[in-house]
């Protein structure tokens, strides 16, 4: 998959399942937007993401 300059929005990036889709998009060069019911989880996505080299923003 070739994403770079695009966008995608996860919710329930907190969890493992929409986590790994979130690092799946991500490493296939999206600019991804994290959301969940749990700000400290999404968060940690997010944290993981950019430790690899993507692009992450978390919300609630």
């Amino acid at each position: 998959m070739l994403l770079r300059n695009k966008n995608a929005v996860i919710y329930g990036a907190g969890g493992s399942l929409g986590g790994a889709v979130a690092t799946a998009l991500a490493q296939a060069g999206a600019r991804v937007f994290l959301t969940g019911h749990r700000l400290a989880s999404v968060q940690q996505t997010a944290d993981r993401i950019k430790a690899a080299g993507g692009q992450a923003t978390e919300t609630k």
